[in-house]
């Protein structure tokens, strides 16, 4: 059975744009993965260590048949192929993919938690979650997106740079070309 899930992908290393690009290349090509929505690109504030550069970061949802497990192990598998570099914990990244939501699951291992342990303290992931599923219950926190938005502790600079139709548009087009080129 299809079930909704909200993926949050941000990147604040060399050409930030383009990783976000490569990676919904990735899911828009890989079967039982199907995009439903896309958020706006935001331009946020480095969270945690912050002596790096501007991350830019989106949400994304999409319908698929993966488990948790097996949608994490996808998540790793892009990643690697869009060009993320292993580093240490809060290091700059080409790519990163977090599951933040699966309606109908709940998951708590050490590499795994769903939903995302630090959704609800992260505006950055909030703000582009809220404009496309603002009325979305998140499991286990049992609290609207906007309600999570509304009471987050995250003061963050979070500054929308591409909207999600100019953003959809620029899809397009590339999968138009592709198509025309493959």
């Amino acid at each position: 059975m299809s079930e909704t899930v909200f993926l949050g992908l941000g990147s604040n290393r060399d050409n930030r744009l383009w990783y976000l690009f490569q990676t919904l290349r990735f899911f828009s090509r890989t079967p039982f993965l199907d995009i439903v929505k896309l958020s706006s690109i935001y331009e946020t504030e480095p969270y945690g260590v912050t002596n790096q550069r501007d991350f830019l970061n989106m949400v994304v949802q999409v319908q698929t048949n993966f488990s948790p497990g097996k949608l994490l192990q996808l998540i790793k598998f892009i990643e690697k192929k869009v060009g993320r570099i292993d580093r240490e914990f809060w290091a700059s990244r080409e790519i990163d993919i977090d599951i933040l939501a699966y309606r109908g699951k709940l998951a708590q291992f050490p590499w795994l938690a769903i939903p995302h342990k630090e959704v609800q303290k992260r505006r950055f992931v909030l703000e582009p979650f809220a404009e496309i599923a603002a009325g979305f219950i998140v499991p286990k926190i049992d609290r609207t997106v906007r309600e999570l938005l509304e009471t987050c502790p995250d003061v963050g600079r979070v500054t929308k740079i591409i909207s999600n139709v100019q953003l959809s548009e620029q899809l397009l087009l590339i999968s138009a070309q592709e198509g025309v080129l493959n």
